[in-house]
């Protein structure tokens, strides 16, 4: 004599499903609108000077482009870039070849 029906048997595959499910959609939501926008993919937000990292491989050449920073570097004022990654303090890059290349010094 059975007790319970056969159907409960399926019962824990049903609540782990259910569960499992919930709990995707829960990640999902949660990455989806709490992503912030700069860590999305293709973020480029409006800079002061247009520049493309491809022309560190290229030679420099007299451009329109680079008239704020060789102002900028005469003047000793800094341009105000708007911060696309969070960095640590303790990172540092050095661009002296890239302004020796200029002709800037380094």
């Amino acid at each position: 004599m059975q007790i319970f029906p056969r159907e409960l048997n399926y019962l824990p595959l049903a609540l782990a499903l259910v569960a499992g499910g919930l709990g995707a959609g829960v990640f999902i939501v949660f990455w989806v609108c709490f992503t912030p926008p700069n860590l999305q993919v293709g973020y480029t937000p409006k800079q002061p000077v247009q520049y493309s990292h491809c022309l560190h491989a290229i030679a420099p050449t007299e451009s329109a482009k680079e008239a704020p920073v060789r102002e900028s570097r005469k003047t000793d004022n800094a341009i105000s870039w708007v911060r696309v990654h969070q960095v640590p303090d303790d990172a540092s890059s050095n661009d002296g070849a890239y302004l020796k290349s200029l002709g800037e010094g380094g």
